[in-house]
C-alpha cells in the first residue's frame, strides 16, 4: 500500500464519527440503522428500484466493524513498515561491517537479493 492512499484512509478515519458502531433493529419495520444515526436505510420496500438491495446481516456486520477494524490495520501496517525499516538498518550495518572486512558472508547477500525492501 503506498504511502499516500494509507494518509487518505487515516484521514477518513479520523473525520468519521467516533466509533464502535452499532447495529440497531429498530420496532417501526425499519431494517435497521448504525447507532449514532450515521445512515438510515428505512424500509426494506423502498429499496428497489430505487436504492438496490437492503443490506443484509454481513453488511451490517461489516459496515459496524470497519469503524474500529481499518484504523487498527493502518495501525499495523504504519508498525510493520517501521519494524522493517529498522531491521534493513541493521541488516546493512552488518553488511557494511562485513564488507569492510573482506568476509561478506553468503547468507547476507542471499538476504539482500532475496527479501524486497
Amino acid at each position: 500500500m503506498m504511502e499516500e492512499r494509507i494518509a487518505q484512509l487515516e484521514a477518513l478515519c479520523q473525520a468519521a464519527s467516533e466509533g464502535p458502531w452499532s447495529w440497531i433493529e429498530p420496532d417501526r419495520g425499519e431494517l435497521g440503522s448504525i447507532e449514532p444515526d450515521i445512515c438510515k436505510f428505512g424500509i426494506e420496500a423502498n429499496y428497489y428500484p430505487v436504492a438496490g438491495e437492503a443490506p443484509t446481516e454481513d453488511d451490517a456486520r461489516f459496515i459496524t466493524e470497519a469503524r474500529t477494524a481499518l484504523p487498527e490495520l493502518l495501525a499495523e501496517v504504519r508498525r510493520l513498515r517501521e519494524e522493517k525499516s529498522r531491521l534493513w538498518a541493521f541488516v546493512d550495518e552488518v553488511a557494511e561491517m562485513a564488507e569492510r572486512d573482506n568476509t561478506v558472508d553468503i547468507f547476507i547477500q542471499e538476504l539482500r537479493r532475496g527479501v524486497s525492501r
